[in-house]
């Protein structure tokens, strides 16, 4: 079953090392959009409308690249942030964000990388289902 709900992302970045590691701090912002017809919830036997989950993220986060060559490089980010309200999904404004990603370096200014993004607030309110997205982004290195 397809989940009617996407992101929209825009992501800044400064390079920095995290034990030696490469890694990038980063200023994330996304915003959640939802369309179809209203979903029962299998946790809850609740209705969701996903037009309604339309919310505006913004986070930081630190990205470790773990493995790379010439060419490949994979990793893992971890950041925190906030939504600008809660929902049925996860009710709190508060998020947690954690980021595995794989890329391919097309040159020295170009890199294209496929990532899984999650989302939760960390158990901190109930209930806590979960933002997860996966997408493919272009990056340009200046």
């Amino acid at each position: 079953m397809i989940i009617p709900f996407n992101m929209l992302h825009i992501q800044y970045s400064q390079p920095m090392r995290f034990f030696r590691l490469p890694a990038r701090k980063s200023l994330n912002i996304a915003q959640t959009l939802g369309w179809g017809e209203k979903f029962t919830n299998p946790y809850t036997g609740r209705y969701w409308d996903w037009r309604e989950m339309n919310r505006f993220i913004a986070f930081l986060s630190t990205d470790v690249v773990l493995a790379y060559s010439n060419r490949f490089f994979a990793g893992i980010g971890v950041g925190t942030g906030v939504q600008h309200y809660p929902t049925q999904r996860i009710n709190s404004m508060f998020l947690i964000g954690v980021k595995w990603f794989g890329g391919f370096k097309i040159n020295d200014n170009w890199h294209l990388e496929l990532f899984l993004q999650h989302f939760s607030n960390a158990r901190t309110e109930r209930p806590n289902l979960s933002y997860n997205f996966w997408g493919l982004g272009l990056g340009r290195t200046f």
